[in-house]
Order: structure tokens, then C-alpha cells, then sequence
């Protein structure tokens, strides 16, 4: 097998502003993905006016047509 040989130079100014970039993008998700399971201050209000429409969440409407100890694997809280 060939090995693979990069032409990444983690040294270089391009790098460095991807990986800032990268880093605030990762940040952003963390902060979402921690509102999304109850981190957040207008998530109660926001649960609050989908329940008062008549909706029901997500996870309630999965756990409608999932038959009762079958796995489930979900892949993204967002």
C-alpha cells in the first residue's frame, strides 16, 4: 500500500484562519446542540407555543410510531 503523504502545513496563515474558522463554527454547535436539550432560556417558551398550537414534539410524535422497545438511534439532537 502507497503511503499517503499531506500537503497540510498546519504552520501556515491559511490553516491557522481555517482552524479558527473551523473552531467558532464547532462553538456554535455545541451552544445549539446545548439549547436543543434544555440549555437554553427561550426554549421553555418556545416548548410552551408549539404545545398551545397543538403540536406535539419531536420526540413525543417519534415515540407515537416506534413500536415500545424496538431501538432507536437518534443521530442528531438539531
Amino acid at each position: 500500500m502507497n503511503p499517503f503523504h499531506s500537503q497540510v502545513d498546519p504552520r501556515s496563515e491559511l490553516f491557522a484562519g481555517n482552524r479558527a474558522a473551523y473552531l467558532e463554527q464547532l462553538d456554535q454547535l455545541r451552544e445549539r446542540m446545548l439549547w436543543s436539550i434544555g440549555g437554553g432560556d427561550g426554549r421553555e417558551k418556545s416548548i410552551a407555543r408549539h404545545l398551545e398550537r397543538g403540536k406535539i414534539m419531536v420526540r413525543d410524535r417519534i415515540d407515537h410510531v416506534v413500536d415500545e422497545g424496538s431501538a432507536f438511534l437518534e443521530l442528531s439532537t438539531l
